[in-house]
């Protein structure tokens, strides 16, 4: 994922560097089963909170996290 960040930084930095505003999110909620759990926050894991698509069982702190995280993309757009 330092490739991901790396390139998503230094793209918000050259935005709004031009007066733009410019936003970017940390997302440290990591996968809690399957291969996927020993990676944490792996890249792409928001997408099952984005779209309410679990890829897993989900508990209520993932129904909370989804809800929340809806209401903020919906406000961005």
């Amino acid at each position: 994922d330092m490739i991901f960040v790396s390139q998503a930084r230094h793209a918000a930095r050259m935005h709004s560097s031009h007066g733009n505003k410019t936003y970017l999110y940390h997302f440290t909620h990591g996968s809690k089963s399957g291969i996927l759990a020993a990676m944490g926050a792996h890249h792409a894991a928001e997408v099952q909170f984005i779209f309410a698509a679990p890829q897993e069982k989900w508990d209520d702190v993932d129904h909370k996290l989804a809800d929340t995280m809806a209401d903020y993309w919906v406000q961005f757009a």
